[in-house]
């Protein structure tokens, strides 16, 4: 995952591009992640990534473009170096609404117009890219994380208590949160599947997919067994395309079983597998996972989760994600990414 920051102000170039310096080292994962930078008028955007930084100007039209897109050759834009330069085509071609509901995958994006002096933010349908802004009368600001944001004059990290709240007193599978809030009262999320428009000052959302509810399937179990093995056949494959070295988390259920699986037929080569395993077995999961290794696994990478003082651990994470933590399970996925 990149990290993505941008302002538009009429403020000091100079001053401008420190904030924006500053909000990119911020949220970076690690001080050797490369910066990238570029502005356009009044818009000064930047990326951070560990390999490239995906920020373009062409013609005006700046872009930062966290993610991936998984249908460019299906576009007919395989031919761009990258995709911000597809979502730059993309945008030339039909407006920036349209273009992203014709785009497979996850992203965050921000691109901004300065024929149209029009600022553009969009996240993917489930909201998978995170991104957040907040804005006053000098200037609008957007980020992958809100203690980017916090780098800005005027934004305090004052505590959002209602949404706090509904983290500590719920289940993680039951948050009721307001999608356009975050954990800080003076920075605001784009929920997912919602474009953001600004022009002359003016924030506009609006929603550009929705899960609508279908008929009931008329086809026999077979049939229906065979149009779901396509379409998780056709999801592995799109993200298995984008990655360069692909790896696989797998526990003893089904779906991260089922992803391992589709992605080994596909290839016709065994993975990688990474787990958490622990020394309680009330919770270890390694001998549902033993029947995966011969025929799927080409190396099992399993992650032993020990008995460890729990709160530096838990500062860490509360530190990388920029939110409060909802379930004991982030523990395990935190310290295997580690």
């Amino acid at each position: 995952m990149a990290r993505i920051a941008g302002i538009c102000s009429t403020q000091p170039f100079e001053q401008m591009t420190h904030i924006l310096s500053a909000m990119l080292t911020v949220s970076s994962i690690n001080p050797e992640w490369q910066q990238k930078t570029e502005h356009s008028y009044k818009s000064f955007f930047g990326a951070s990534h560990w390999e490239t930084p995906l920020v373009e100007l062409k013609n005006g039209i700046l872009v930062a473009f966290d993610g991936y897109i998984y249908n460019g050759q299906e576009l007919g834009l395989q031919q761009e170096n990258n995709d911000a330069m597809i979502m730059i085509s993309l945008y030339q071609k039909y407006g920036f609404v349209e273009a992203i509901q014709r785009i497979n995958g996850d992203f965050a994006i921000a691109l901004f117009d300065p024929r149209q002096d029009q600022l553009w933010l969009a996240r993917d349908r489930f909201g998978i890219r995170p991104l957040y802004y907040t804005h006053s009368s000098e200037y609008f600001a957007f980020a992958s994380q809100p203690k980017a944001l916090f780098q800005l004059p005027g934004v305090t990290n004052r505590v959002n208590h209602q949404f706090v709240a509904i983290f500590a007193s719920s289940h993680y599978r039951y948050f009721d949160n307001q999608p356009d809030q975050s954990p800080y009262a003076d920075i605001s999320q784009l929920p997912a599947a919602h474009v953001l428009q600004l022009t002359q000052g003016q924030v506009k959302k609006i929603r550009y997919w929705d899960l609508k509810e279908q008929p009931d399937p008329v086809a026999s179990e077979q049939e229906l067994a065979e149009q779901y093995r396509e379409l998780l056949f056709n999801a592995v494959a799109m993200r298995l395309a984008v990655s360069k070295k692909p790896a696989f988390t797998l526990s003893g259920g089904m779906d991260s079983s089922s992803v391992l699986a589709s992605a080994t037929h596909l290839s016709g080569e065994k993975q990688h597998a990474f787990s958490s395993v622990y020394q309680d077995k009330t919770y270890d999961e390694s001998e549902e996972i033993e029947s995966m290794l011969e025929t799927k696994v080409k190396k099992w990478h399993s992650i032993l989760i020990e008995e460890e003082d729990i709160f530096p651990v838990i500062e860490r994470m509360i530190g990388v994600h920029d939110e409060p933590v909802a379930t004991a399970t982030w523990l395990s996925h935190f310290l295997l990414c580690e």
